[in-house]
């Protein structure tokens, strides 16, 4: 799974609140689910997961709906996994946690644990999420826009070099995804 930057952190200001689905292993030996305060590892400064989903359920002012485990139906892959979901009242902006005890930096359902399909997981999480879309209001012209950046998927501008997926923003708050040609 992923992680959320220190720096990243402590300059996150969302314009609009989205869900967040995190699906970690306790043993991830690459994305540390303790996190990486020190930055021991040179990745960068990173809060544990835990403190992680803490941050947006306080940012976005949620509370815990549901917390539970996953049956443990298959033994020999020697984890299991456990959630909490919060949200307000239904509403859009949710954050679950599924916690892979015993789970590595692997995809459960592929590799590692085999309780769960974390591609089924994320396709209901995001199927659920939001019933309604946000609005993006009247578009301007194609001809009337401007670029205004290039990042990565990460949102951190960038040189494009080739193979490397891009997202373009214009002033009309349009995004293209293009991947760099050589």
């Amino acid at each position: 799974a992923g992680i959320l930057m220190s720096d990243i952190q402590s300059e996150c200001a969302p314009e609009y609140m989205v869900p967040i689905l995190e699906i970690h292993g306790t043993d991830d030996d690459v994305s540390l689910y303790e996190g990486d305060l020190k930055n021991v590892d040179g990745w960068g400064s990173y809060p544990s997961t835990p403190d992680a989903m803490s941050f947006f359920v306080d940012l976005f002012g949620l509370a815990l709906e549901e917390s539970g485990n996953f049956p443990d139906v298959v033994g020999w892959d020697e984890s299991t996994v456990d959630y909490q979901k919060w949200g307000l009242d239904g509403s859009c902006p949710q954050v679950w946690l599924y916690t892979v005890n015993g789970g590595g930096h692997s995809w459960p359902g592929v590799w590692g644990n085999q309780d769960i399909e974390a591609s089924r997981e994320a396709w209901e999480f995001f199927a659920q999420a939001c019933s309604e879309p946000l609005s993006v209001g009247e578009l301007i012209p194609s001809g009337d826009r401007s670029l205004v950046r290039v990042t990565d998927v990460l949102g951190r501008e960038v040189n494009p070099t080739p193979g490397m997926l891009l997202m373009f923003q214009y002033s009309d708050g349009t995004v293209e995804k293009r991947i760099a040609a050589e």
